[in-house]
């Protein structure tokens, strides 16, 4: 589901891709990917930066971007926006609390955001060491080890 109440989740039109889904590599526990959109003005900015990386990460218009790059350029004082309907529902959850800023400000469509987040890193099931892969790794080549 999308950051808007009741919406499925949109493509994000980028320049080199407008059917391009913002779910990032982490399917599992989404939401660390939103659907941004950069201003030109921005863009071109001298204290952006942006401009610097030749359109290898980013380009002027709608992009796939990280929760970690969207805060630290927006706490910066760049205005850039959210297309809800094209970020999951969890990017919520990377972008509350403690800012200056609100996400219900950043979002381009003037719609009810959604309160749910089914699948947050947060709430990972696997959070307890005792229950990690790494732990259980450990414990069994210990096992091993020691039986043999």
């Amino acid at each position: 589901m999308s950051l808007l109440e009741n919406q499925e989740m949109l493509p994000c039109p980028t320049k080199n891709d407008p059917n391009l889904m913002c779910t990032g590599w982490n399917l599992e526990f989404p939401g660390l990917i939103l659907c941004a959109f950069i201003p030109e003005t921005v863009y071109f900015s001298t204290k952006s930066n942006f401009h610097l990386n030749q359109g290898r990460d980013f380009q002027p218009g709608f992009n796939c971007m990280n929760t970690s790059s969207f805060r630290y350029f927006v706490d910066k004082g760049f205005k850039l926006l959210v297309k809800g309907e094209a970020s999951h529902e969890c990017v919520q959850k990377e972008l509350t609390g403690g800012r200056s800023w609100s996400l219900r400000q950043k979002i381009i469509e003037r719609k009810k955001m959604t309160t749910n987040c089914s699948k947050h890193r947060n709430h990972n099931p696997f959070k307890n060491k005792y229950n990690s892969a790494a732990y259980k790794s450990k414990k069994d080549f210990l096992k091993f080890t020691f039986n043999n």
